[in-house]
């Protein structure tokens, strides 16, 4: 039935007009809604017409949650904008943006099957488009339809108005092969959601435009949907064409599940990452190889992702059971590839459903839930070859990146294999917990580091070995109080062949073990100072790159401490403490940085100053502000560009001021970072740096890196010493009368501090 919402310009309606039309169409037996309107994504998303905007999205949101066993398809608009600002603006484009699961959103594809665009009318059209806020795509371009309104004819217009009723006309099919309107349940709009944008052609020219990326396949629609009506089983869709880790090309592989934790209130319950008013929490990885999920680290206003890789090595039918605790079934949602689970629920904690696996390879399963601390979700599968519902161990973690490439290593001359640690003191240990604590400390990579040495190995019996290996003989901590050291030990593997998994022994109250950048393992007991990780499978014949961030009390035996051994078994890890060995004799040898002297010896001598203008008051800023990219202002060099009557000799005068530098900037703020080259690395011992005031941080091994900052203009200069490989420094300045210095107005001009800098880093023998 067409049912008429706007006025006799075709360009006015009213949200009830709309509501009224929804009633009286379900009254009669609807249950697809084809809704080819919406606003100016252009220019809507004001303030001025946000409350409009909020209170038809709560008006749809109402409607569509009433009728929820009908589908609601809606297009996506034709000003040629993405939607994703509409909501990180947190502004609803309605309908196509109301999330609940029986709302459809379409975009449109041209005749060449790539994403509707068209230049008319001197400026940009073409669908609206967003990868999480557009489900999928449809013919828009050229449609050549009956045209009663224009010539009484025919005519080709182009809009994803043409695009949205051909998905609600195959949802319509669709729906008639699952078993018509009478069978209509508030689980059917999700599963004819999932068939139209699984079963749709693949576009490679959709991908982040659409979030199936698919454009509709009508045929393939109602083929799938005949199939779930006949067999009651969904078909999944593969991520992954084969069943081991190193058929996909994994170079980091481990039977375990990841835990991304968000903060926030719940509101309308979207199982996305996407709602602003929840932010970034926790994450981490819980080492098991079958799916049961529990053991929750947040509770109540958190929001979880819980996400692996199932391993299917028969194809056939499956059957999933889940029994659930501590959580109701509208607060979460399971997808295997690109479909949603529609459990068959037998009574409030168990349901069941029937999957369909056509090829082996790694399914993605993803969980989002609501949970609260008491929360379990229990999965039990049958397999083709075994009809009982039981714990299977089919899932994993795998990780394809590749540890990066030597940083500034012209020479690739071998190096004495070692491990870089770098870390800080602390006085007392038992006040750190999980996200207030040495985790959250350590994971910050920008946090500054006053010690860095080299050792052969990173594996302590005592803390008198802990404290000799760090600080060597001769050199005291920073204060005598001090027991505590927290940082991270860094190396990287020799290439090699694995012919099996490997697992690792930590010692310590709290660790944490990256491996290529993936979370391989955390730990964290003050009363078990001893763990071993199950099995990690890793590509053979090419490096990879181990961090372990520690915290260990150099009054404890077996303070802290990484070894590793065979496993004994594919997934098991080895038991004897005597199997577990050093890695001295696995260590890569071209892990530091060894310049040629001859690259060092052409560049330029000083440094390289980059400024921008900067508006306010001398405050903090943001990390990395301006961003790195960002063409600066001024440049020049020091002492380079230092004017002959400032100079003393090759260097610039002490005391030397800005104005003096350049007397036509007129700034009142300044951003300004310089940088140089770092000749040598790091010598066997320890080197330090008193903690500078403002923000710093260092990065990779034997290059020690800052940003400075200031927050007020009589703030106390603290003068730097014994810098070792600076690779950049920045700061923000006021243009005070006095010199250029590290803090504003202090006592040491940036002249001395860029001589010490300078002379501080003059090249050594390589590490």
């Amino acid at each position: 039935m067409v049912l008429k919402v706007v006025d006799d310009t075709y360009f006015q309606y009213a949200y009830s007009d709309v509501v009224r039309a929804i009633d009286y169409g379900y009254a009669k037996g609807a249950r697809i809604f084809s809704m080819s309107f919406g606003q100016d994504a252009r220019t809507s998303a004001t303030p001025t017409n946000k409350p409009s905007l909020d209170a038809a999205a709560t008006a749809y949101r109402n409607l569509f949650n009433k009728y929820s066993n009908a589908l609601f398809v809606a297009a996506a608009g034709n000003e040629w904008t993405s939607l994703e600002g509409w909501r990180s603006g947190n502004y609803t484009y309605s309908p196509c943006m109301i999330a609940t699961d029986n709302t459809l959103c379409v975009g449109g594809t041209n005749v060449n099957d790539t994403i509707f665009y068209v230049f008319a009318f001197n400026q940009q059209a073409g669908t609206n488009f967003g990868p999480t806020t557009v489900d999928m795509g449809a013919p828009a371009h050229s449609i050549y339809t009956t045209d009663i309104a224009v010539n009484r004819n025919y005519s080709a217009p182009s809009g994803t108005s043409f695009a949205t009723p051909m998905v609600a006309a195959v949802a319509g099919l669709v729906l008639s092969a699952l078993g018509g309107t009478g069978r209509a349940t508030p689980q059917t709009p999700l599963q004819i959601k999932n068939i139209l944008m699984s079963s749709g052609d693949l576009l490679p020219s959709l991908n982040n435009q659409f979030k199936s990326a698919r454009r509709l396949n009508a045929a393939n629609a109602v083929a799938a949907a005949l199939t779930l009506a006949r067999t009651n089983r969904t078909t999944v869709v593969r991520e992954l064409d084969g069943s081991t880790a190193a058929a996909v090309g994994a170079v980091t592989a481990m039977q375990a599940w990841e835990y991304i934790w968000y903060t926030g209130v719940y509101t309308d319950g979207a199982f996305d990452n996407f709602d602003p008013s929840f932010r970034f929490l926790d994450y981490y990885v819980r080492l098991s190889s079958n799916m049961q999920i529990g053991g929750m680290r947040y509770g109540g206003n958190t929001k979880l992702l819980v996400t692996s890789h199932m391993r299917v090595e028969t194809t056939g039918m499956y059957g999933l059971q889940v029994i659930q605790s501590g959580i109701t079934r509208d607060k979460w949602q399971m997808s295997i590839g690109e479909n949603i689970m529609y459990f068959r629920w037998v009574n409030s904690t168990t349901g069941y459903i029937d999957l369909f696996f056509p090829d082996p390879g790694f399914y993605n399963i993803t969980i989002w839930m609501y949970p609260d601390y008491a929360t379990n979700l229990d999965f039990k599968w049958q397999s083709p070859t075994d009809p009982s519902y039981l714990n299977r161990n089919w899932f994993w973690i795998l990780n394809f990146d590749s540890p990066p490439a030597p940083v500034n290593d012209p020479n690739v001359a071998d190096k004495p294999a070692l491990w870089h640690v770098a870390w800080n003191e602390d006085r007392q240990f038992d006040t750190w917990i999980y996200q207030y604590g040495y985790f959250q400390a350590n994971k910050d990579i920008r946090r500054y580091r006053d010690w860095q040495t080299t050792v052969p190995d990173f594996n302590f019996a005592t803390g008198a070995d802990l404290r000799s290996g760090l600080y060597g003989t001769g050199t005291a901590m920073l204060n005598p109080a001090n027991y505590v050291v927290y940082g991270y030990a860094r190396t990287n593997l020799a290439p090699r062949a694995f012919s099996q998994g490997v697992a690792f022994r930590l010692r310590g109250p709290h660790t944490r073990l990256f491996i290529n950048g993936q979370l391989v393992y955390d730990f964290q007991s003050t009363s078990v100072f001893q763990t071993v990780t199950p099995c990690v499978t890793l590509a053979s014949n090419q490096s990879h790159e181990i961090y372990l961030y520690f915290a260990a009390m150099l009054n404890n035996t077996a303070p802290v401490g990484i070894q590793w051994a065979n496993c004994s078994s594919p997934n098991q890890p080895a038991v004897l403490s005597t199997n577990y060995v050093s890695f001295s004799s696995a260590l890569a040898t071209k892990f530091f940085y060894s310049p040629n002297p001859n690259t060092v010896a052409s560049l330029p001598r000083g440094f390289r100053c980059d400024a921008w203008a900067a508006n306010g008051s001398i405050t903090r800023p943001a990390p990395n502000n301006p961003p790195f990219g960002t063409p600066p202002n001024l440049t020049w060099m020091y002492p380079r560009d230092c004017p002959a009557g400032l100079k003393v000799g090759s260097e610039c005068r002490m005391g030397t001021i800005m104005r003096d530098l350049f007397p036509s900037i007129t700034w009142n703020f300044w951003n300004v970072r310089c940088w140089t080259y770092w000749s040598g690395s790091i010598k066997n011992g320890v080197s330090r740096a008193f903690n500078l005031p403002g923000v710093h941080y260092q990065t990779l091994a034997g290059a020690r890196t800052y940003e400075i900052t200031t927050t007020h203009p009589s703030a106390p200069a603290s003068r730097p010493t014994s810098i070792s490989s600076l690779c950049w420094t920045g700061w923000r300045l006021g243009r005070c009368g006095t010199a250029l210095r590290r803090r504003l107005c202090g006592t040491v001009p940036i002249t001395e501090i860029l001589q010490t800098l300078i002379i501080s880093s003059r090249p050594t023998a390589a590490a």
